[in-house]
């Protein structure tokens, strides 16, 4: 009598193992990839000085990862409250712009959700 080969399990065992790898892939890459939905937030369009007054032709836009935007971040939507606000510290082109790195005029309001630094205050 002769013994017969379950080739049918075995390749129905292996297309089993090669299906949930791959589905075990993409739930690992879903995972992995949550907190890198992109951003669009405010940087700077060339290397700026320290003490420069900033105007529109200092200011870009890139898209950066939601994990690394704070609530430092200027974003495209309130780019406008830093336009004619001097510069505390150089930055390098590409780098996004923080609301700390500005003077704050008194003229100008904070926009909605950001607070006036402490030395506003005594002003």
């Amino acid at each position: 009598m002769e013994k017969k080969q379950p080739v049918g399990l075995v390749l129905g065992l292996l297309i089993g193992l090669i299906a949930g790898v791959v589905v075990s892939g993409l739930w690992t890459n879903r995972k992995v990839r949550a907190g890198w939905n992109l951003v669009p937030v405010v940087v700077a369009s060339q290397d700026i000085e320290e003490g420069t007054v900033i105007t529109f032709e200092y200011l870009s836009q890139r898209s950066i990862p939601e994990q690394f935007v704070t609530s430092n971040v200027v974003l495209p939507e309130t780019a406008t409250y830093i336009i004619n606000q001097k510069l505390r510290v150089s930055v390098v082109a590409g780098d996004p712009l923080h609301w700390s790195y500005f003077e704050t005029s008194p003229s100008k309001p904070a926009p909605a959700g950001r607070q006036p630094a402490a030395s506003d205050s005594a002003r």
